[in-house]
């Protein structure tokens, strides 16, 4: 399910992502196991239970977003 790791890379900096916007594509134990070798992987960064950004990649490496983007993109 590579789905998830493009749909990652298209977010702007801070967007969220969530199991549940992919279970129309696969079961919840296969969605997750999805996210889970993300994370390992360092594709994916875990915010909170079933919340997920995307780390920012630069020539110095890669961080985690923003806290205040994330925060934004949380409320909306």
């Amino acid at each position: 399910m590579r789905f998830s790791q493009i749909h990652a890379r298209s977010l702007p900096e801070g967007g969220v992502l969530s199991p549940k916007e992919f279970l129309h594509l696969e079961s919840r134990a296969a969605v997750d196991q999805v996210f889970t070798r993300l994370v390992e992987a360092g594709k994916l960064l875990r915010v909170a239970r079933g919340t997920y950004v995307a780390p920012v990649s630069s020539r110095f490496g890669t961080r985690p977003p923003a806290p205040e983007k994330v925060i934004k993109a949380l409320a909306a």
